[in-house]
């Protein structure tokens, strides 16, 4: 693969994600500079986050914040640096808002997004969304985005690019052998941890089941009445691993999503996955390695995972069928997936008519 494209990554680490984990990881495979702020405060920082405070805490997008906008201000001061480079903002909702605006100054330069919110919780996300038609591309991990998307920017500019997983550190363990079935539940955003907890305490009179939930401490309420469910939250990543390696199946209710960290890794360690019913399900699973039930339908999931505890030679081969599906969605594959939208944007931006205008007068000049 052609690594000569200049690529900025604009990311957003969060606090929750382990550090092998999260929308970033697939960077490690691409030759690129990262624009982010050090902890440290620089004085130039303070007096911009100042002068501008008004600008982007009135920015029409939810979740964009001063950190966002210190690292657009950066990535202003670069693009007039270079040209024909890529800045690829890899959470759109909460870090692209207003380098775009600097194409009318100069379009030497091109802009990337990564969209990761479902289409029905959007418009509560990003709620001015002029800015999106600015990019040159737009990249979603879910097929059922496009249609929202293309509200905003053009058809052709949107790219559907899944979601990658390492699946070189996620992989499966020596193996299990406690003959009990272990569910293993990971996360908070859009979890439905009511479904969780009903299914579960369904199944509280089976001793050969038992629930591992690993989510944040606000969480642990919702089990406080189930039994056969432990609660953990803070756990390092060698245990998060372990989890995942001991587990015989997932087991994540949701409320929404487009793709889903947890689900890529357990997959990746041959977990088979229980899971809802949603229309993303289908760009990451199928019936050899998953099972759908209703969305809010404890007892539909207790069954599903009933069925699974009783029949050890099905679960074996969709823990088999998990490791091979994972390993499509390896970093190094959205890596090589991503790159081909950068040479996509530099092809199409280089032959289009504003570009071809800037080629004429640079001729006429000469």
């Amino acid at each position: 693969m052609d690594r000569s494209i200049r690529i900025h990554f604009l990311p957003m680490w969060q606090s929750h994600h382990a550090a092998t984990s999260g929308y970033g990881q697939f960077i490690r495979y691409l030759d690129g500079n990262i624009i982010s702020r050090d902890r440290k405060w620089k004085l130039w920082e303070r007096a911009v986050s100042r002068a501008f405070r008004n600008v982007y805490e009135n920015s029409g997008s939810y979740w964009y914040h001063r950190e966002s906008f210190l690292a657009e201000f950066e990535a202003a001061r670069r693009w007039f640096r270079g040209r024909n480079e890529i800045f690829h903002f890899l959470y759109g909702e909460q870090c692209f808002r207003f380098l775009g605006s600097i194409k009318k100054l100069s379009r030497r330069n091109f802009i990337v997004c990564t969209y990761h919110t479902p289409p029905d919780k959007f418009g509560e996300v990003v709620k001015t969304p002029r800015h999106i038609g600015d990019v040159d591309a737009a990249i979603v991990l879910s097929k059922m985005q496009i249609e929202c998307l293309s509200r905003y920017v053009d058809r052709e500019k949107i790219h559907y690019v899944p979601r990658g997983v390492d699946t070189r550190y996620f992989k499966p363990g020596a193996g299990k052998g406690n003959g009990r079935l272990e569910c293993l539940f990971v996360g908070n955003f859009l979890r439905d941890f009511d479904t969780m907890s009903k299914a579960a305490s369904l199944l509280e009179d089976n001793g050969r089941i038992r629930f591992t939930v690993v989510t944040l401490p606000r969480n642990r309420g919702h089990f406080d009445r189930n039994r056969n469910v432990e609660v953990l939250s803070g756990i390092p990543d060698s245990r998060l691993l372990e989890l995942y390696q001991n587990s015989d199946v997932l087991v994540l209710p949701l409320l929404d999503a487009t793709a889903n960290n947890v689900v890529v890794e357990a997959m990746a360690c041959g977990v088979p996955v229980v899971t809802t019913d949603l229309p993303n399900a289908g760009d990451y699973l199928d019936e050899r390695c998953s099972r759908l039930v209703p969305p809010g339908n404890p007892q539909k999931l207790a069954e599903t995972i009933l069925m699974l505890e009783r029949d050890r030679t099905l679960l074996n081969e969709m823990s088999a069928a998990c490791r091979d599906q994972a390993l499509g969605f390896s970093l190094e594959e959205t890596a090589r997936k991503t790159y081909e939208v950068y040479e996509a944007v530099l092809k199409n931006g280089q032959n289009s008519p504003a570009m071809n205008a800037v080629k004429g007068r640079a001729s006429h000049a000469c």
